[in-house]
């Protein structure tokens, strides 16, 4: 029998100065949003550097001396000759002209003797943004999470789970939503990701099932890793597996959900 849930009252809003609207504490940063799937992140384009890196592109024209219409008229009424490396302009230029000419500081670091860094030395946006991005190392773990079988909605769980991101009780603790940690389905042991995922019962019986369904060697706990490291000469039963995987930590998450918000319970054997 699932017991009632008592719930304290949400103190992590705060009132955003520029507007009405309530906010609260985003579950991963925007770096981490914004930055590519194969360094772990969720690979949204950042729509400021790459529209720096979009401007760049005037620069670079400038920099080679097109014979582009626009260059050509930039030249004549601002830079009038002036050589483009060492051309500052005046206050009294119009801001769009400042910010591209600002541009061509912030991506100066990116050049080694006049020549572009990335590629094969000719400037794209492209490269441009991917500089701007840095270097990063690939996450091992990319393949299982970004696996092209997965269902999209399993695939971003997935990738909170990995990062320890899902708003389990412990994490709720600490911003002081609720009291207590407490995993409500199993109620002997503390919500927490491995808890949750894998020492409970229900999540055990949920990946013993599995194993005996697709007859692979998943360990009782830690399946990431197991993902990470698993060796197996069929591509294809690689991504089916890897899919499954991705599809169980969704269901989990789901039955966590239900029992947690509408208090019932779908029973591992149902779902599988």
């Amino acid at each position: 029998m699932i017991n009632k849930f008592h719930w304290v009252k949400n103190d992590n809003l705060y009132l955003c100065p520029a507007s009405n609207q309530y906010g609260r504490t985003p579950v991963v940063s925007w770096e981490s949003v914004c930055t590519d799937k194969k360094h772990g992140c969720l690979g949204i384009v950042n729509s400021r550097q790459w529209n720096l890196a979009v401007i760049r592109k005037y620069t670079w024209w400038l920099a080679c001396k097109s014979d582009h219409l626009w260059i050509q008229w930039v030249d004549h009424i601002y830079m009038k000759g002036m050589d483009w490396k060492t051309y500052e302009p005046s206050q009294n230029t119009r801001w769009t002209w400042r910010m591209i000419c600002k541009v061509k500081h912030l991506l100066k670091p990116g050049y080694v003797n006049n020549i572009w860094s990335g590629g094969n030395g000719v400037y794209t946006i492209k490269a441009g943004y991917q500089w701007l991005q840095g270097t990063m190392a690939k996450v091992a773990w990319y393949p299982l999470v970004w696996n092209r079988f997965n269902v999209p909605k399993h695939s971003f769980i997935t990738w909170l789970c990995v990062r320890q991101r899902l708003l389990t009780k412990n994490r709720l603790q600490a911003f002081g939503i609720v009291t207590d940690w407490l995993y409500d389905l199993c109620m002997i042991g503390d919500e927490t990701h491995m808890h949750l995922f894998y020492h409970c019962p229900f999540s055990s019986s949920y990946w013993q099932l599995l194993k005996d369904w697709l007859h692979v060697p998943l360990p009782g706990q830690d399946i990431i890793n197991w993902c990470v490291k698993w060796r197996c000469k069929s591509l294809l039963k690689k991504h089916i597996v890897f899919a499954v995987v991705a599809a169980v930590l969704y269901s989990i998450w789901q039955c966590r959900n239900l029992c947690r918000l509408e208090q019932w319970v779908k029973f591992p054997r149902v779902v599988l």
